[in-house]
């Protein structure tokens, strides 16, 4: 692991090419540093960035949490990676979760580990692979979540992140293994850099052993969804990637 890197606030200036400014930028739905006790869970976030390009390049993480963009900026030699431990924590968030933005001047890959810590020497975790906003969805698109589950061994979280410049309008469908529609249906605005995450909202119609959602987005862009099913007993997730 590569420990602490220090917190900057200074501002990312981009020049890939002369004469010309690009960034490349990737997301993650959301990371976390929350401790919740009535559920006996300690979540964290862990993510590493690595750098694709032979060049140096200028890495700068924003986390959107609720008190506002917490923003570190450190540089990263050619072909490296930088492993983050407990990312929110190290940018001074300790009990929220929020979307996790990365902009750099060299093309890069971004992914992430959200666990619970169990003790010093055990956790249970859900990967995450960062995404360009050019691979998300837009007005019109709809989006699948899959495997859902919300019984006495496990419950479903779903989580929407709006990555996009502009505010964004999302509605979430629950179904049964059938394809029916189970009563419960939510459309939220969601302002950009804005992370939300519906909390076992199937439990509002008595819960089910086998479901999907349906994630469609009535204006804006830049939008991931995901569901996260945790057991119940051991508080170990597992992510749902949407599908399309």
């Amino acid at each position: 692991r590569s420990g602490t890197i220090a917190v900057q606030t200074q501002a990312l200036t981009v020049n890939q090419d002369a004469g010309s400014t690009h960034s490349f930028s990737q997301w993650l739905p959301a990371v976390i540093h929350k401790d919740v006790p009535s559920k006996n869970a300690r979540w964290r976030s862990d993510v590493a960035v690595l750098n694709r390009s032979s060049q140096s390049a200028s890495v700068t993480l924003t986390m959107h949490a609720s008190a506002g963009p917490q923003t570190m900026t450190f540089p990263l030699t050619g072909n490296a990676q930088a492993l983050l431990d407990d990312v929110a924590g190290q940018l001074g968030v300790t009990a929220d979760s929020g979307p996790l933005e990365a902009v750099s001047d060299q093309d890069i890959f971004l992914t992430g580990r959200t666990y619970n810590q169990v003790d010093a020497t055990h956790t249970y975790g859900q990967d995450y692979v960062g995404q360009a906003p050019s691979e998300l969805l837009a007005a019109g698109h709809t989006a699948w979540l899959p495997e859902l589950t919300e019984n006495a061994s496990y419950r479903t979280n779903i989580g929407i992140t709006n990555t996009g410049t502009a505010t964004a309008s999302v509605t979430v469908t629950l179904y049964d293994t059938n394809g029916n529609t189970v009563g419960w249906s939510n459309t939220r605005s969601y302002a950009p850099g804005e992370f939300f995450q519906y909390q076992q909202p199937y439990l509002q119609v008595g819960g089910i052993d086998s479901g999907y959602a349906a994630v469609t987005v009535n204006s804006g862009s830049g939008i991931v969804a995901y569901a996260s099913v945790v057991d119940q007993n051991t508080q170990d997730p597992t992510t749902i990637n949407m599908m399309r």
